[in-house]
């Protein structure tokens, strides 16, 4: 598979022009690019554009978990991989061209408040402490560190400290994608993965790709592997329909662990809070509230009041219509209207 670029990325236009900007400029003044913060839903390019920064600056890219700079040490081995070219390797002043590497964390906030702040302090000074040696041969070490810069991604920004935030140039929010935004990631996908694909199949990837890339890959890749088992050659619609019939995808990009949440929530007379709907679902909950939560309420099927979690008409609808439960009667769904009307009465109070 080639090499994702900046300009091969599909939507987010305004994010690609501020990283190709930043870029140029620290090129010219021979300096780090700004530190990169990216946050929004999980699976809509974040690694993708953060590995596409790594191929524009034609840097070293280090993909580091929270636990590989949970320590000043882990730190240390971390700083110790980089280049020192360009660099004076006993002061750290820059004597000729550098080409600052891209430090990338997923899932940052899950980082320690203490990694946080070792993080930082590096981000700003460029400069690291730790401890070598043990017991009375033990000494503190402060080592000069190769510019970089650290991309972080995350779904829960808020989670991570003031301080630390506040050292990052760029704050740039990633989300669901469109329609038309998804057919051209699909598209793009396969082109890569040198994928014979028609127009139809693209077409029912993309409507049940609910918007997010990571999913339209995975889809794209159980179509290409059902259709390399039965020898079909070319990815068709005879490919996805059998991939959604096999992982029970229904057309709108629903699979049976949220219609389970729906249902759990069509049979309850009370919003449910997230722990509780976790218990009867028998789900994480925050896979619930990170994963399959987001994109329902965005279409309308979810939605979160004070009290908790309640089914809205539209996703009822889509139950009875996909007959996951019968029509009610009369009686039965003017209950559930005036349920819901209480619902929306206590919210707005």
């Amino acid at each position: 598979m080639g090499k994702i670029h900046l300009t091969d990325i599909i939507g987010n236009a305004s994010i690609n022009t501020q990283i190709m900007v930043a870029h140029g400029a620290a090129r010219l003044h021979n300096q780090a690019m700004g530190h990169l913060m990216f946050a929004g839903a999980a699976g809509c390019g974040k690694t993708t554009t953060a590995q596409a920064v790594a191929n524009l600056t034609g840097a070293e890219f280090h993909e580091v978990g929270a636990e590989g700079v949970k320590t000043a040490e882990t730190m240390a081995d971390l700083f110790n991989k980089f280049s020192d070219e360009g660099y004076n390797p006993i002061t750290g002043e820059i004597i000729g061209n550098i080409n600052p590497p891209v430090i990338f964390i997923d899932e940052a906030h899950r980082l320690t408040l203490k990694s946080q702040e070792l993080l930082g302090i590096a981000m700003e000074n460029f400069k690291h402490t730790y401890t070598e040696g043990r017991g009375k041969s033990k000494q503190t070490v402060v080592a000069w560190v190769p510019l970089f810069t650290l991309v972080c991604a995350t779904t829960k920004e808020g989670d991570l400290s003031k301080p630390f935030r506040d050292r990052f140039k760029f704050t740039m929010i990633f989300g669901h994608y469109s329609l038309e935004e998804s057919r051209k990631i699909t598209r793009l996908h396969a082109k890569l993965k040198n994928l014979d694909i028609d127009d139809e199949a693209v077409e029912d990837i993309s409507r049940r790709g609910r918007g997010t890339p990571r999913i339209l890959v995975r889809l794209l890749d159980g179509a290409r592997d059902i259709t390399t088992y039965m020898k079909w050659g070319k990815i068709t619609r005879k490919s996805t329909e059998a991939l959604f019939e096999l992982q029970s995808i229904d057309p709108v990009g629903l699979t049976e662990t949220d219609i389970s949440i729906l249902l759990d929530l069509y049979s309850s007379d009370v919003p449910k809070g997230l722990d509780t709907l976790a218990v009867k679902t028998n789900l994480d909950p925050r896979t619930i509230s990170d994963v399959n939560e987001p994109y329902m309420i965005k279409i309308g099927f979810i939605e979160r009041t004070r009290g908790g979690r309640v089914i809205t008409e539209d996703g009822v609808s889509h139950l009875i219509e996909h007959g996951h439960v019968p029509p009610p009667s009369v009686e039965e769904k003017g209950s559930r209207i005036i349920h819901r009307t209480n619902i929306r009465g206590k919210r707005g109070r």
